[in-house]
């Protein structure tokens, strides 16, 4: 198990979030693992967070879905995660059941991530810095989960909707039931520029103008659990 600690939270909210992608296939021994971790390490409520809805992007774009098989498959997938990790912890951690949490898109506060999304949407598209960030991040992305394919240029800017959806629970954590997380445990295979890119924006002078429009203050505790 490879844990590294991103950022440190100067917060003291204990509620912690795990990031689930639906194209990610964590292996059972490793999601007992995540899990585990997760219990180990706050005193708070665990919310697994499953992002089934906005996966439907992923299926467009990557897998030539229409828009119809595109979010049926996305949210069909998100339901047999749910159930995979509702028998995981109701088998191996059954006296944590009422602090453990499995959401959904839907259930987290999108009224704020969607307006946080516009603002990160025009970044995108007008500066340059910014967008080649994200576009190379999707790029090493997808050629890791799909055997080195390659998108071009128009697929790219598509599939960045995806991150630029994700981005405000990284940079701010997520709300569920009127209650903030602000521990983030993101699996992953390897260290990733996301991480990178979070940190840039709330500390470099490149990105003081988004960080303003955003209303951010201090970043997260992030935490990158590392699959392999």
């Amino acid at each position: 198990m490879t844990i590294k600690i991103i950022n440190k939270a100067k917060c003291n909210n204990t509620n912690l979030f795990i990031g689930i992608s639906i194209g990610k296939e964590i292996p059972l021994p490793k999601l007992k693992e995540i899990i585990k971790y997760a219990i180990n390490n706050t005193s708070g409520k665990i919310a697994v967070l499953i992002a089934d809805e906005i996966s439907k992007i992923n299926n467009q774009v990557v897998n030539g879905y229409s828009s119809g098989k595109s979010i049926k498959n996305a949210l069909e997938d998100g339901n047999r995660y749910s159930d995979t990790l509702k028998t995981t912890i109701n088998t191996n951690f059954k006296k944590f059941e009422s602090k453990i949490h499995i959401i959904k898109w839907k259930d987290i506060d999108n009224k704020k991530i969607n307006i946080q999304k516009n603002i990160l949407q025009k970044e995108l598209d007008n500066n340059d810095a910014f967008r080649k960030e994200i576009f190379f991040f999707i790029s090493e992305y997808v050629k890791r989960r799909h055997n080195g394919k390659v998108l071009s240029e128009d697929k790219l800017y598509k599939l960045s909707e995806y991150i630029l959806f994700e981005l405000p629970t990284l940079l701010e954590g997520i709300k569920y039931n009127s209650e903030d997380y602000k521990i983030f445990l993101y699996p992953t295979y390897k260290e990733t520029t996301m991480s990178k890119l979070i940190l840039d924006i709330f500390t470099k002078n490149k990105y003081k103008k988004l960080k303003d429009k955003l209303k951010l203050t201090e970043p997260i505790t992030m935490i990158e659990y590392y699959i392999n």
